[in-house]
């Protein structure tokens, strides 16, 4: 059954019936019902009463050869206004949160964004996952590098996620090359919600912003084996090197001061890589405890007084990584927790020179 916006319908199975507002996708529309509320309901479940469309006569001439026009209301819906960039032409895409204050510690809400950064409509579908169930969040189109507002979330409902899922889907009218699906895993990390070093300054929004870069799963991990496999096993070491400067446009960079009394540096994966996507448990924390390497020898070197090395909490392997290292490398200095009530137990703070 075809139905139009603007069509008047009635409930096929209810009492009651609207106005159609909106075309949804898989076969779906939004109702505006006599009470002034928005329903989604399947097409199949509805009775047209009164169509926009018009009858044609039955003794009108058929034409030989059917053109397909799209309607007005798809083109509105899977095509949104866009702008096009010269070069934008690879997919791109960032899931971005932005908090609702200036102080990231005093903030309990966050926006969450998605930006599509390249000449392609991107058309997505996201999901939360919990230690208990998985909930849809939200399904839609947004145009060629524009970004959308999808949803605000507090601090505690993001320490009950574990991951976001987004399904993605690039596409343009006319001449195009084909991108395949994209299926993006994200690991939330509740305790960067805490930092303010976790957040920065960006192009795309006015506030500070903790920005994923988003990456194909599937495709990052087949990358990643192909590359494997063409490799003896003494090249191996020096692969995982190449593969994680790859994955790290953009890692962050602390202004360095000679005796400068305390430096913090920010060991979560999230702030150091732009995208973990085919990265093993075992190279992400290579990654980070080479990155507490180069910044302790740094820190020596500067003749600083103190470093704050934030590593959450999690399940502490970090934590009990860098305490090894300091046990082995570094005799010679001394390290406790870092204070409580700025950092709770997700930092230690080394002692360079008293």
């Amino acid at each position: 059954m075809n139905v139009n916006i603007g069509d008047r319908v009635r409930f096929l199975n209810d009492v009651g019936g609207g106005k159609v507002t909106k075309i949804l996708p898989n076969n779906k529309v939004m109702i505006l019902d006599e009470t002034g509320f928005e329903i989604p309901i399947h097409v199949k479940e509805l009775v047209v009463i009164e169509s926009t469309v018009k009858k044609k006569s039955t003794d009108q001439k058929q034409p030989t050869e059917a053109k397909i026009e799209v309607p007005q209301n798809v083109v509105e819906t899977f095509y949104p206004t866009g702008k096009l960039k010269q070069g934008n032409n690879l997919p791109k895409a960032y899931f971005a949160f932005t908090p609702k204050t200036q102080t990231i510690v005093d903030c309990n809400e966050f926006d969450i964004h998605i930006i599509n950064e390249c000449n392609y409509t991107l058309f997505f579908n996201l999901i939360e996952n919990s230690a208990l169930t998985s909930n849809g969040i939200l399904a839609d189109s947004i145009g060629a590098n524009t970004t959308k507002w999808i949803a605000t979330v507090t601090k505690k409902e993001l320490a009950s996620i574990n991951t976001y899922i987004l399904q993605i889907i690039f596409y343009t009218r006319g001449k195009c090359a084909v991108i395949e699906p994209w299926h993006c895993v994200l690991e939330i990390d509740s305790s960067v919600f805490e930092r303010d070093t976790a957040f920065k300054t960006t192009n795309y929004f006015e506030n500070k912003a903790f920005i994923y870069r988003l990456a194909d799963k599937n495709s990052e991990n087949k990358r990643l084996v192909e590359a494997i496999n063409q490799l003896t096993k003494e090249n191996k070491n020096e692969l995982n090197s190449k593969i994680i400067l790859d994955t790290s446009p953009k890692k962050v960079e602390v202004k360095k001061v000679k005796n400068e009394a305390l430096r913090e540096i920010d060991l979560h994966i999230q702030v150091l890589l732009e995208s973990t996507s085919g990265l093993t448990p075992k190279v992400i924390l290579e990654t980070q405890m080479n990155h507490f390497a180069a910044e302790m020898e740094s820190g020596i070197k500067d003749q600083i007084k103190r470093i704050v090395f934030i590593h959450g909490l999690g399940n502490g392997t970090l934590k009990n990584e860098i305490r090894r290292a300091l046990d082995r490398s570094y005799k010679q200095y001394s390290y406790h927790d870092a204070s409580f009530k700025e950092y709770g137990f997700g930092a230690t703070m080394v002692i360079i020179n008293k």
